[in-house]
């Protein structure tokens, strides 16, 4: 019972002498332990555990929080813990024990703390091994996406080797082509890792929602860090543009007869050379603001980048007539001469910056306008609208008017098909077919003299560029009532395009060295 004689202040005294510094105590120092190290089997003040675990950084060490060094006993408010009863598994004081006088597994703290470190130990180990299961289960799952992709991987590859020239759709392919679809599998299931390690919600849907999705919003989510990349090909970041653009039109609902609404207008000047003739014929442009023109006075057909620079020309055999692009990189040029008599199709390609004619086809008619749907060339002739496919092949005539030389001057699609567009030159007008070859409607109005090209937009908007009197007209997409209309500072346009890089559609005439770029939202 002397224990219980002895006052609280010297209970404490007692207790603190029980874990004291040892490194501290062989300098003849009394400083309270704070820190057990199990390797060196020592207790550590806070200023000995610092340089103590300087040089050994590696050892396990337990604080006085984990081991019930010097706290002080709930019940008996001034009694320290000292001891464990692993009978009742309790930490007691010198005035608990007295309740546990006949307990037969009683400890001092200091006995146990090995026991606990080791327990500490062990859990640390199974953590580590849950973390490892973890581990090789992602890593099959990755072994199964592998093996799926090398699989599409391999029909891409073995589809090339079969029938190098077209695809499974039957649209033309090159082994540049095959790579971008590789380059983009590889793209995609990348972007799909990125959702799964975010717990993406998009996850949670089926397979194929989730590519549409994927295919829909990737870009616009990651495009800037796409582009920063240096390892990606320019191929890639076209067709990423490409996506984009197309992604907002279907994020958008798709509204073909959103009126565009004029702002202002600005002159573009091609160059300052004023003795040549020039004729911009067609204009294409492309996601990433470049733009290819066909100068029919030069006989060329030239790149601008997205300040309308020239940066590129490429020269044809004839006079450039018609364009439509066909990929992210690509442009069909109709071509045609009287003497010597010329009717062919160029396709010309951006290679490096540089425009660059891959391939051309002759035809047996005269080509006038093209457009370009899901693999098919769409040909108007003056008086016969033709299909072909991208290696020449023809398909089938679609409608003929022989009513007058350029009945079928121009042509153009909806973007999903359902609507084909043709300028009627002689009669003035602009008809509409649908996916059965059916007129549905024609358009006229006193404003629509001579038309010579027909535009639909990524959204469905439809252009109509009128020779005479110098103006352009928005339809709906039906194709039967005006919508809007642009004059100022036209003169005898030739063709029409919507420039989405710039928000802007740009005019090309004939005899001028510019072209007229109007402002509209």
């Amino acid at each position: 019972m002397a224990t219980n004689s002895l006052s609280p202040v010297a209970k404490r005294q007692r207790m603190d002498r029980d874990y004291m510094c040892l490194e501290c105590q062989k300098l003849s120092i009394e400083e309270s332990a704070e820190i057990y190290c199990e390797q060196c089997k020592n207790y550590y003040c806070t200023r000995c555990a610092r340089y103590h675990l300087q040089i050994n950084p590696l050892h396990v060490t337990c604080g006085k929080e984990e081991i019930g060094l010097f706290q002080t006993c709930e019940k008996h408010k001034d009694g320290q813990l000292t001891q464990v009863c692993n009978n009742h598994s309790q930490l007691c004081c010198t005035i608990c024990l007295v309740d546990h006088r006949l307990c037969g597994d009683k400890k001092n703290i200091s006995e146990s703390l090995k026991k606990l470190l080791n327990l500490r130990q062990l859990q640390d180990i199974l953590d580590k091994i849950r973390i490892l299961q973890d581990n090789e289960q992602q890593r099959e799952q990755q072994r199964l996406k592998v093996n799926e992709l090398r699989q599409e991987i391999n029909a891409c590859i073995t589809q090339f080797e079969n029938n190098p020239l077209t695809d499974s759709s039957g649209q033309e392919q090159t082994i540049t082509d095959v790579r971008l679809k590789i380059d983009s599998l590889l793209l995609i299931t990348n972007f799909e890792t990125s959702l799964e390690r975010t717990h993406d919600p998009l996850i949670k849907l089926d397979v194929p929602h989730r590519i549409d999705i994927v295919n829909i919003l990737m870009y616009q989510k990651k495009l800037n860090t796409i582009l920063n990349l240096e390892q990606l090909h320019v191929d890639d970041s076209q067709t990423c543009l490409d996506t984009m653009q197309q992604s907002k039109i279907i994020l958008k609902d798709y509204f073909p007869d959103l009126v565009f609404t004029y702002i202002n207008f600005a002159n573009i000047i091609l160059s300052d050379n004023y003795f040549f003739s020039y004729n911009i014929s067609s204009i294409c442009t492309f996601p990433d603001g470049r733009i290819i023109v066909a100068d029919g006075g030069q006989l060329n057909v030239k790149l601008l980048d997205n300040q309308y620079n020239i940066v590129s020309l490429c020269v044809t055999s004839a006079c450039p007539r018609k364009m439509c692009r066909i990929t992210t990189s690509k442009v069909a040029v109709t071509v045609g001469a009287h003497r010597p008599n010329i009717n062919e199709v160029q396709i010309i390609e951006i290679r490096n910056g540089q425009l660059k004619m891959v391939r051309n086809f002759n035809l047996q008619y005269k080509c006038i306008g093209i457009a370009y749907h899901k693999g098919h060339l769409y040909v108007a002739s003056g008086t016969a609208l033709y299909t072909h496919t991208l290696n020449g092949n023809l398909v089938r005539m679609l409608y003929e008017d022989r009513s007058g030389n350029q009945t079928v001057f121009g042509c153009a699609l909806s973007p999903n098909g359902d609507r084909i567009y043709i300028i009627n030159n002689s009669h003035h007008k602009l008809i509409t077919l649908d996916q059965n070859d059916t007129v549905l409607f024609e358009f006229t109005d006193p404003g629509l003299h001579l038309p010579c090209d027909v535009h639909v937009t990524y959204g469905g908007q439809v252009l109509i560029c009128g020779r005479e009197p110098c103006t352009i007209i928005q339809v709906d997409r039906e194709g039967k009532k005006k919508l809007t209309a642009f004059k100022d500072q036209l003169f005898l346009p030739l063709s029409v395009c919507y420039n989405s890089h710039r928000n802007s559609i740009i005019v090309g005439q004939e005899s001028e060295i510019k072209i007229i770029e109007f402002k509209v939202q």
